[in-house]
């Protein structure tokens, strides 16, 4: 289980390539609103919520809420603030590094191509 002091390590990410983006921006824009309005129901309707949650996991619902309440998520501008902030940079390059030594990735890339704050920018703009 993942708690929140260990969270220095821990990123949800969502990758796509240079023509996914480019052709099905629309799709990612309401992949990126479909998150933040669904963080927005759990955190209206928590009980609920955790129900629904639980019942996929197998959890109970107290199981589920002690599990998901270990978890940090940030809200939009949280997340714009973290991609214009340096520590993303810390981040990737440790998962850069990660992923290389583990066989992952044939060589290591230049972390600053691979990230965009720009759909998470947008989202502001249609919640």
């Amino acid at each position: 289980m993942v708690y929140v002091d260990d969270m220095g390590g821990y990123v949800d990410v969502l990758i796509a390539n240079n023509n996914s983006l480019k052709n099905r921006k629309k799709d990612f824009n309401t992949l990126v609103n479909a998150w933040y309005k669904s963080l927005a129901f759990v955190k209206e309707h928590p009980e609920e919520a955790y129900s629904m949650m639980a019942a996929k996991t197998g959890m109970s619902v107290d199981e589920f809420k002690v599990f998901y309440e270990s978890f940090v998520f940030y809200d939009l501008s949280e997340n714009i603030q973290m991609f214009r902030s340096e520590g993303i940079e810390k981040d990737l390059n440790n998962m850069n590094n990660f992923l290389f030594e583990s066989g992952l990735l044939d060589k290591r890339i230049d972390i600053r191509t691979i990230y965009t704050p720009n759909i998470v920018e947008k989202a502001g703009k249609y919640l």
